[in-house]
């Protein structure tokens, strides 16, 4: 009876291993006799179950990292403490591939090549981990190869594996130099009129018996540089608006047609001074469902444009030439100087000058065709700029028939 008993829980306990080892485990068909060893066995078989559901968790959780570091835009690879690679996504090996000076599959090499010599003594110096110790370093650097620029991560695990990640910062280092260049400009441009205004109210109020026509001629010198800064200042507060906070614009109904007019009543006595004729030739019907004051300052920026670097006694013709289900397309062209090739794909950055100074002689703010490449991107448009065969200039632009 006793040998019955002790052989019953001795072939459960067997079978359960051998299911166990073909992963073709049927709990319902394990017993064990109600003794000690039955006991021991039924705990064993407890735990067993306990560890799969853990291990199941696991692979899930697994799983689930793995999607994530394949759809990341990070470009990741883990290694064990050997070096051995164990997962690297694609993005990492593309990225790597581009910092390298030679295509490989083997990320193991990256820690040879000389972009990575100080992460690979950083490594050297941190391992093997102490492992009683609660804060392991982390590695951050920069590589820029060509024309990208990447932000390398380096993670050590106590069990001495690691992590490198690359992570791609080429639009954000380009942003960061085209906001460090515009501060530089904004600078730039301010401190002309500022130190203009300075040099004129210290004129007058060093010299208090000045004549009634010099105090006339400074105060009106120092109105016209109080109006360029306002200028300046009103344009950049604008094209930041459109590039950062485009959603606080308003949306409304924009006849083109108008607005161009109300652009040219504006402009009319400096128009008129220059000899200048305009020619709205826009559809009365032409009508979008956009931002007024963009369309308006798209208008302005491209007449003021003509008005100073154009020259004298030229024509000006705005038309919508085309149109389709989305868009209406149109021409604005004056019959001036034009400008050299060279220039044509530059003119739209911002404090681009085709001549240095041109935009200071003419009380510009430098600023203008980008607000006007910026107020048509809003509305979803495209612009470009080219020379006439006939002579003058001629921008090409759309702008989208709605934006709700």
């Amino acid at each position: 009876y006793i040998s019955d008993r002790f052989g019953k829980a001795i072939s459960g306990l067997k079978d359960f291993i051998v299911s166990a080892d073909n992963h073709n485990i049927n709990y319902n068909n394990i017993h064990f006799p109600n003794t000690e060893l039955g006991e021991i066995g039924e705990k064993i078989i407890h735990n067993y179950q306990l560890l799969e559901e853990s291990n199941k968790q696991i692979n899930v959780e697994q799983e689930k990292l793995l999607r994530h570091f394949h759809y990341s835009d990070e470009g990741i690879a883990i290694f064990s403490a050997n070096r051995e690679k164990l997962y690297a996504n694609t993005h990492f090996i593309q990225y790597l591939n581009i910092i390298l000076d030679e295509p490989t599959f083997k990320v193991e090499k990256l820690l040879e090549q000389p972009d990575f010599k100080e992460l690979n003594e950083f490594l050297q110096k941190n391992t093997p981990v102490n492992p009683n110790t609660t804060n392991i370093p982390v590695y951050q650097n920069k590589i820029s190869k060509g024309g990208k620029h990447f932000a390398v991560k380096l993670l050590i695990f106590t069990d001495n594996s690691f992590e490198i990640t690359l992570n791609n910062i080429s639009d954000n280092e380009k942003n960061r130099l085209l906001k460090q260049e515009m501060t530089n400009n904004i600078a730039h441009e301010l401190k002309t009129p500022v130190s203009s205004i300075r040099g004129y109210i210290e004129t007058l109020l060093e010299q208090p018996n000045i004549t009634p026509d010099k105090q006339h001629f400074f105060l009106e010198r120092t109105y016209s540089q109080i109006v360029r800064l306002s200028d300046l200042i009103r344009d950049i507060a604008l094209i930041t608006k459109t590039e950062e906070a485009s959603e606080l614009f308003d949306k409304e109904r924009v006849n083109v047609h108008n607005t161009l007019q109300e652009v040219i009543d504006d402009l009319h006595d400096p128009i008129i001074a220059h000899g200048i004729n305009v020619r709205n030739e826009i559809n009365p019907q032409t009508v979008i469902e956009g931002n007024k004051t963009l369309v308006y300052a798209i208008f302005r920026n491209l007449i003021e444009n003509s008005i100073n670097y154009a020259g004298d006694n030229i024509s000006i013709g705005v038309n919508n030439y085309m149109e389709d289900n989305e868009f209406y397309y149109f021409s604005y062209y004056d019959t001036g100087q034009g400008i050299e090739e060279n220039h044509l794909n530059r003119i739209f950055e911002r404090f681009y000058r085709v001549c240095e100074g041109r935009s200071r002689q003419n009380g510009g703010s430098g600023l203008g065709l980008s607000i006007v490449k910026n107020a048509v991107l809003f509305h979803k448009g495209d612009i470009s700029a080219k020379n006439r065969k006939d002579g003058g200039l001629e921008f090409l632009f759309s702008l989208k028939k709605t934006l709700f």
